[in-house]
């Protein structure tokens, strides 16, 4: 963990990244909402780092390998929608491998959280547009295993994917509140796309 709080790039970096992604890389799909996001990921994860360079803290704040994850995933899309940098830009790369390391530092199987599906979707979705690098069945295939691992922690017991066409069938301001708290349909759509793509079975589908 000590290498991996070592390459976060300084705060203001951070922080224009996290507006870049949050201004022109989640209008599609957005899983952590912005509040989330600050408040609960970027802030908490930074002041860990600053504890652990400091000498006058012995216990720095906890955070789990699969939370820093996915601030690193928000990092490499942030980087690969940044308008001033080259196109598939080694920096949002760098990030994404950084990503890759976090997570496998604890398996994603063994009593995942719900940052867990958010980062490995959010993966999925970096993968779609990150270039020649990487194919759209294995974001597709990443993305269904985001889909699996929502069902596991209780996501899919939700009665709203049971009511979707009641849901559709509603008001848009009420549809756009829906998908805007609810992570569930969020993967529900963006993994139904990726598998009409394909002709495949929608994971949620049970």
């Amino acid at each position: 963990m000590d290498i991996l709080f070592s390459h976060l790039p300084e705060q203001p970096r951070a922080w224009a990244l996290c507006e870049t992604y949050l201004e022109q890389g989640a209008w599609q799909f957005q899983p952590i909402r912005r509040d989330e996001l600050i408040d609960d990921i970027l802030v908490p994860i930074y002041r860990s780092r600053k504890e652990r360079a400091s000498s006058d803290s012995n216990q720095p704040h906890v955070i789990s390998p699969h939370r820093l994850a996915s601030l690193y995933i928000v990092f490499a899309i942030g980087a690969l929608v940044d308008l001033t940098l080259d196109p598939y830009s080694s920096e949002a790369e760098s990030f994404a491998l950084l990503c890759r390391a976090a997570i496998s530092l604890r398996s994603v199987f063994d009593s995942p959280e719900i940052c867990t599906v958010q980062t490995i979707a959010l993966l999925a979705h970096y993968q779609t547009f990150a270039g020649k690098r990487y194919t759209l069945d294995a974001a597709w295939t990443v993305m269904s295993l985001a889909a699996k691992l929502a069902q596991s922690i209780g996501l899919r017991k939700s009665n709203l994917i049971y009511d979707i066409f009641d849901i559709l069938a509603d008001t848009s301001s009420q549809i756009a509140m829906v998908l805007d708290g609810t992570l569930m349909l969020r993967l529900l759509t963006d993994e139904g796309l990726c598998s009409m793509n394909f002709f495949a079975r929608n994971s949620f589908i049970v």
